[in-house]
């Protein structure tokens, strides 16, 4: 691919994951709100003055409870994500730069232990955009949702088998 046209295409990677990652975010703080929104009403219905509330609602921030804790937990979760797509585009990038191939790819799972979901991609080779549509790893489609540490590596890409060691 030429050097232009793989810029092009890094910065579109680059636009889709803000755009998926504004979004994802956007969810979260929606469900959030709704939660919290729930939670004053039922302490209202309970008879809990304002003061009180506030009060009750300062302390689930503090200790991270059950409804601050659920969004601290998932934006991490869409932060990890993201780092990891946006390796993806960086490692498309550097593929594309190097003239290799990457409208097919194949998954190849780069954990010991993968998931159900994951294990059953494990050499599975398709186009990019069929990856794309059925779920990228990380991107949450999976039983270890964003802790995916799987990867769609370009056919005829070397793969290397086993550990590889890291030169300084």
């Amino acid at each position: 691919m030429a050097g232009d046209e793989a810029r092009e295409e890094t910065e579109q990677g680059i636009q889709d994951l803000f755009v998926w990652l504004n979004g994802v975010m956007a969810v979260d703080i929606e469900t959030f709100d709704s939660i919290i929104q729930g939670e004053i009403t039922k302490m209202r219905l309970s008879g809990m003055g304002e003061v009180a509330i506030a009060a009750a609602l300062l302390d689930e921030t503090l200790v991270g409870g059950r409804i601050f804790g659920a969004l601290n937990n998932s934006l991490k979760s869409h932060l990890f994500g993201g780092i990891q797509a946006a390796s993806e585009v960086g490692t498309t990038s550097v593929f594309n730069e190097a003239g290799v191939d990457t409208s097919r790819g194949i998954w190849k799972t780069f954990s010991v232990k993968p998931c159900e979901s994951c294990q059953g991609r494990t050499d599975q080779v398709d186009t990019m955009e069929n990856w794309i549509s059925r779920g990228m790893p990380g991107t949450g489609w999976s039983l270890c949702k964003t802790s995916c540490n799987c990867r769609i590596l370009p056919l005829g890409n070397p793969i290397p088998e086993g550990p590889v060691e890291v030169l300084d």
